[in-house]
């Protein structure tokens, strides 16, 4: 019997040894997001998720081109992900593309017309344009999906400021304020826009 018992002890070792070994390579491999998902696109490359995940991590390290790739994989391999539309769009809006990120972020608002972030998106990348007209439905239907998005209220704050309805501007990013009382773009654009105000009083 105690031959048996040592036997056992032996393998159960090799066992826990063979584990750890194995354990240790995958922490050694996943050390970190880029790591993580670069494993899975070489391990899955017809997946999408492994492709859109490794172009965020691609892109928060600054690697605009190689995530903008991914993007598109993972869209060549399922057409209809808003996930890595919307990406896309981001990456080619930092690109200072945004003519291809309108048409991203308008193609992810055809699939589903109620994604706030999408029309938000949209509207900073109109409004940067001088589209100021353009930009001003997707905030306010921003509002109607998500009456407590404080950055909705805060742009629409702004685009009335710059067409001169100061009053009205004021009280949106009153309500941003009230909505995010540490909202510091909210805060400091009010602060100008009373500027505004007191000159235009005098």
């Amino acid at each position: 019997m105690k031959l048996n018992l040592n036997i056992e002890i032996l393998v159960i070792t090799m066992l826990v040894a063979a584990f750890g070994f194995t354990t240790f390579q995958r922490n050694f491999v996943w050390k970190d997001d880029y790591s993580l998902w670069g494993d899975c696109v070489e391990k899955s490359y017809e997946r999408v998720e492994p492709h859109n995940n490794f172009g965020v991590a691609c892109k928060n390290r600054g690697m605009l081109d190689k995530a903008i790739f991914h993007y598109k994989k993972a869209l060549n391999i399922k057409p209809d992900v808003v996930a890595a539309i919307k990406n896309l769009g981001v990456a080619m809006s930092d690109k200072g593309n945004f003519e291809e990120a309108v048409k991203y972020f308008s193609a992810a608002l055809v699939i589903n017309p109620e994604d706030f972030d999408a029309h938000y998106q949209l509207g900073r990348i109109l409004e940067k344009q001088g589209q100021v007209n353009e930009a001003m439905p997707h905030f306010v239907e921003i509002i109607r999906i998500n009456p407590d998005y404080a950055p909705a209220y805060n742009e629409i704050g702004i685009i009335l400021a710059e067409k001169g309805k100061l009053q009205k501007s004021k009280e949106f990013f009153l309500k941003a304020i009230q909505l995010e009382p540490d909202y510091k773009d909210a805060k400091d654009n009010l602060l100008i826009l009373k500027k505004m105000m007191r000159l235009d009083e005098k």
